[in-house]
């Protein structure tokens, strides 16, 4: 009886927490090096993922508002 109590609260309670938990990572902020080079050399190779990426982050910004 003792377990299906602790399943029901962490069925109840669970779901609530998991959002606290990714606020933070939605921060901007600048890419550290090494990788911010990175970045520059792949889109030095391929140029026309810079549109591609732009939208994703257009994207992501609306979806998080």
């Amino acid at each position: 009886m003792a377990r299906l109590a602790f399943a029901l609260i962490l069925l109840v309670l669970a779901p609530g927490y998991a959002g606290l938990a990714g606020a933070g990572a939605q921060d901007r902020y600048d890419l550290p090096e090494p990788y911010l080079a990175w970045e520059r050399a792949y889109l030095g190779q391929f140029p026309r993922l810079q549109g591609i990426m732009d939208a994703m982050v257009k994207i992501t910004g609306a979806q998080l508002k």
